[in-house]
């Protein structure tokens, strides 16, 4: 009890949340163990300070750097470890004057030795020119962003946790195949985890970013997110993003991310679509819903053929074939309480349902499932069988599908 009342008070909240999984999840000990607790406490709020104090510097680079390039429209908002190193024009004898330079840290960008490309000894002169263009062309060429528009007053951002370690903010983009992450934000995660492992790719993945513009991914990785809700963290398992070089610090999820956790746009359009439809057809129906029945003789007839064949092969499992007759007899006689596809009959003639809360009863909230594409497809579509024979009714006020009540009364449904 006693680490449960201090895991509660501790803030800020996102320290709380870290540190509430962790004990649900690998610290076990801090439930019971104040002093473990206590170290896990420190050792947590440690690490989220370092990264706020390196986040805050980096933002304060961001913000001088444009005010020292005033005027160098060749000069682009990037990290230090993007920036291509520039060459300084200077006469060939005084090319040293400065003393020599490092090598390239990958090496040379034609055959990765040791040296810069333009010293690169076995390198022909037309290679040479071309490695020149390409990083020219890279120098001049306008940094591609993929932004979204927010309104005032709007939060800025929401917040993911990367594997356990780097809190980045995400934006769901609907209109995205993949997920994308930036440049700058793999580059921290690297220094979080320097095992972290990517994928190249080959042939590179061409991304039309907004506007029409085109990028290569040349690399990809999987990581582990965890969002940041009110409700409590999503976690999210082997989630595979495409290395965007460009200063994005934002995490963009697909369309095929959010649709398997659950977040479908264009089966929420479709739903809308579907109850126009079927608004309209009833405002031209003209036929009394009490005649309705008459029409439906096909269906009984349909019922019918499926409860002979039902018996038939009861019969061939080893149903007694002396009483087959009586069965089949007794079958047709409720036929009428057989469906083959759901519609919307008349309501039966029992007592209501009457669910009453025992007192004291505390509230239960379930967590997130996330379920398979197939069972997905098939619950969507079972349950729009269900709105169309008018047997549910989306409820569009209240956020849980029950009305409110109180302890120990009774609900009626």
């Amino acid at each position: 009890m006693r680490c449960k009342l201090l895991l509660i008070h501790v803030t800020p909240e996102i320290l709380k949340v870290d540190l509430t999984r962790m004990v649900e999840l690998t610290h076990r000990e801090a439930k019971v163990n104040d002093l473990v607790l206590h170290d896990l406490v420190i050792e947590r709020a440690t690490r989220q300070q370092q990264y706020y104090l390196m986040q805050s510097e980096m933002k304060q680079n961001s913000t001088l750097r444009p005010k020292e390039d005033v005027g160098t429209a060749s000069k682009t908002h990037q990290r230090p470890f993007k920036q291509q190193p520039r060459d300084p024009v200077a006469p060939v004898g005084g090319r040293n004057v400065a003393g020599p330079r490092n090598p390239p840290r990958d090496g040379c960008l034609i055959y990765k030795g040791s040296h810069w490309a333009r010293d690169c000894p076995t390198a022909t002169a037309e290679q040479k020119a071309g490695v020149e263009r390409m990083l020219c062309e890279k120098k001049y060429r306008p940094q591609e962003r993929v932004k979204r528009i927010i309104a005032d007053g709007e939060p800025g951002f929401r917040s993911a946790v990367i594997n356990g370690v780097l809190d980045v903010p995400f934006c769901p983009d609907t209109g995205s195949d993949v997920n994308i992450i930036g440049r700058p934000v793999m580059a921290e995660l690297r220094e979080l985890m320097p095992g972290l492992r990517t994928t190249m790719i080959d042939p590179p993945v061409e991304v039309v970013a907004a506007g029409g513009n085109t990028m290569l991914c040349h690399e990809k990785v999987q990581v582990d997110l965890q969002i940041v809700t009110a409700a409590g963290p999503l976690r999210l398992t082997n989630i595979e993003c495409l290395v965007l070089d460009a200063p994005e610090e934002e995490l963009l999820l697909g369309r095929t991310t959010l649709q398997s956790i659950g977040v479908d746009l264009d089966g929420v359009f479709e739903q809308l679509a579907q109850q126009s439809i079927e608004a309209a057809e009833a405002e031209a129906d003209d036929i009394p819903s009490d005649h309705v029945n008459v029409l439906e003789t096909r269906e009984d007839n349909e019922v019918e053929t499926v409860l002979h064949g039902l018996v038939d092969e009861a019969i061939a499992a080893g149903f007694e074939p002396t009483r087959a007759e009586d069965l089949r007899n007794l079958v047709m006689e409720y036929s009428d309480v057989f469906r083959v596809r759901l519609r919307h009959d008349a309501a039966a003639e029992v007592e209501p349902l009457e669910v009453r809360l025992v007192d004291g009863a505390q509230p239960y909230r379930s967590g997130v499932r996330r379920y398979p594409e197939a069972q997905r497809t098939f619950l969507r579509e079972y349950v729009r069988e269900l709105e169309a024979a008018g047997l549910v009714e989306r409820n569009k006020t209240k956020s849980l599908g029950m009305p409110g009540a109180a302890g120990g009364e009774a609900r009626h449904w």
